[in-house]
C-alpha cells in the first residue's frame, strides 16, 4: 500500500459529560492527478462526550477515501491514540465491544472504524495529536464553533 493521506482533526468539547459539540477534520491525501488535495468536513452533534467528537471524525473521514490507503491520523483530543497504543482496540473488538461487563461506550463507532479497515482495508498508520500546518487554523475555528454554541460571538 503506497498512498497515504492524513487526517487532521480538531474537536470543540473538552468536558467529559455530554452535550452539544463540533469537530472540524481536514482530508489531506494525494489526487489521481498526482496533486495534493485537501478536504474539510464540519459537524455538530448533540449529546457527545469528546472520545464520541474523535470517533465520529474519524468514521466520517475514513468514509471520504474512494482508494485504500494508509492514513494517518492527528487529532487534538488523543482518544483514539491512546486506545490503539495501549491495544484497547483490539481486546475490545475480540470481546465483542464488551467492556467490564458493559458495552462500550461509542460500540457503533468503533465498530464503523474496523469495518472500514477491514473490509475497505484502510489501513491507519501513524496516530498522533500534532496538526501540523493545521494547528493555528484549526484552534480559530474550533474557537468559533464554541462561541456559535454558547450563543456568544
Amino acid at each position: 500500500m503506497s498512498e497515504t493521506a492524513d487526517i487532521y482533526i480538531s474537536i470543540s468539547r473538552k468536558s467529559p459529560k455530554p452535550g452539544k459539540g463540533a469537530y472540524i477534520a481536514v482530508l489531506e491525501a494525494e489526487t489521481t492527478s498526482g496533486q495534493t488535495g485537501t478536504l474539510t468536513i464540519r459537524k455538530r452533534l448533540e449529546d457527545v462526550t469528546p472520545h464520541q467528537l474523535e470517533l465520529h471524525a474519524i468514521v466520517d473521514s475514513l468514509k471520504r477515501f474512494r482508494r485504500t490507503c494508509r492514513v494517518n491520523i492527528h487529532s487534538d483530543h488523543g482518544w483514539f491514540e491512546t486506545i490503539r497504543k495501549r491495544g484497547w482496540f483490539d481486546t475490545w473488538q475480540q470481546a465483542g465491544w464488551i467492556v467490564n461487563g458493559h458495552m462500550a461506550a461509542g460500540a457503533d463507532l468503533y465498530q464503523q472504524i474496523y469495518m472500514l479497515e477491514t473490509v475497505c482495508l484502510m489501513e491507519i498508520g501513524d496516530i498522533d495529536k500534532d496538526l501540523g500546518s493545521y494547528s493555528t487554523w484549526l484552534g480559530n475555528e474550533i474557537e468559533n464553533e464554541k462561541h456559535i454554541q454558547t450563543g456568544r460571538r
